[in-house]
């Protein structure tokens, strides 16, 4: 799901990802905000759905993310990612009760106030193809029969 949100007084485009276990930042974006970066613990290693393994050992702590009238907190790790700004995974959907529904496109979550909020995202059929190709190259890597 897919839909404009702020970030630090920045206006981004922002991906809902259930398959994320964590949020991410664009690279390209992180410039254009003034937040600072700290060091993570422990370095991690993140899989990405084309199979490729990249390490992360920076993160974005407490960004401002503003939602309708809704300010709440987010931590993002950088990553390289182009059609959107930031990919908002489970730890912030959970952290939120997040629940989705994809026949209306709508997304239902709680402020930490304990405040429930829904609002209606949009979609775009671009990403659905770019997934299918990815897949499809990773497929083609691994050996499958192309027709």
């Amino acid at each position: 799901m897919k839909r404009n949100v702020m970030l630090n007084s920045q206006r981004v485009y922002d991906l809902l990802d259930l398959r994320a276990t964590y949020s991410f930042i664009s690279y390209e974006f992180i410039s254009k905000l003034n937040v600072l970066r700290d060091r993570l613990s422990r370095e991690l290693t993140i899989s990405t759905p084309i199979g490729e393994t990249i390490y992360i050992d920076n993160v974005y702590d407490k960004c401002n993310l503003q939602i309708m009238d809704h300010e709440l907190k987010v931590n993002l790790m950088p990553l390289w990612i182009y059609e959107f700004n930031i990919i908002l995974g489970m730890n912030w959907l959970s952290k939120h009760q997040a629940s989705m529904d994809s026949f209306t496109k709508t997304m239902t979550f709680k402020t930490l106030e304990g405040n429930k909020v829904e609002f209606k995202g949009e979609r775009k059929i671009l990403l659905n193809c770019i997934i299918l190709i990815m897949t499809a190259r990773k497929m083609l890597r691994n050996g499958c029969d192309a027709y």
